[in-house]
């Protein structure tokens, strides 16, 4: 039995194990069943399988192209249009400048 997460309940390790011995099925260092995996796990078969078809699921997901996603530029605010307004007003003509 792996050693207990506090964060992970066994019925989750034993589905990301299910998963990543499908993604990975060439590699020699997996228990030669499922039912091991399952011990190992300390997960029962019913739970950890409707986990793995979950993460099934969202596994496209993330596996989505790397980087930022595109977005629309940011809308301007009020707020925004004032700062620029007092600034311009301020620092740009010379003729109002007292300094």
């Amino acid at each position: 039995m792996f050693e207990k997460s506090s964060t992970l309940t066994p019925s989750l390790v034993a589905a990301l194990f299910l998963l990543c011995r499908e993604q990975l099925p060439n590699w020699k260092g997996w228990p030669k069943t499922v039912t091991l995996m399952l011990e190992l796990a300390g997960s029962g078969k019913t739970q950890a399988y409707e986990i793995l078809d979950r993460l099934r699921v969202l596994l496209p997901t993330v596996l989505g192209t790397p980087g930022r996603p595109a977005s629309e530029p940011a809308a301007t605010s009020a707020f925004t249009d004032v700062v620029v307004a007092a600034y311009n007003f301020l620092l740009c003509k010379k003729e109002h400048r007292k300094w």
